[in-house]
């Protein structure tokens, strides 16, 4: 069975996403160990990953590339599976 691959571009995009979102956690828990069990990290886990695809937009749409909403949706997906397994671990382990 050949399984779909994404294009270089979105699967980047995927990848930057994932990796915004486990600096984003691995900060707040360098921050506060406390806010790793609050509510905040629910939130705050996945809205960089959200910031940084809309922001790439706007940038592109500066006259700086080519916008394209598909890759801020794959920058926030990227984020998604990171953000989720960071809450089942919460909900394992506190």
């Amino acid at each position: 069975m050949k399984l779909p691959l994404a294009p270089q571009d979105k699967a980047n995009h995927f990848l930057y996403g994932s990796v915004i979102t486990c600096i984003s956690i691995l900060a707040i828990l360098y921050i506060d160990q406390k806010l790793f069990a609050s509510n905040f990290l629910i939130w705050m886990g996945i809205v960089p990953a959200i910031a940084f695809g809309i922001f790439k937009e706007v940038w592109d749409s500066r006259g700086r590339g080519n916008v394209e909403a598909m890759d801020a949706v794959w920058t926030i997906f990227g984020g998604v599976p990171i953000w989720l397994c960071t809450l089942l671990a919460m909900k394992f382990y506190s």
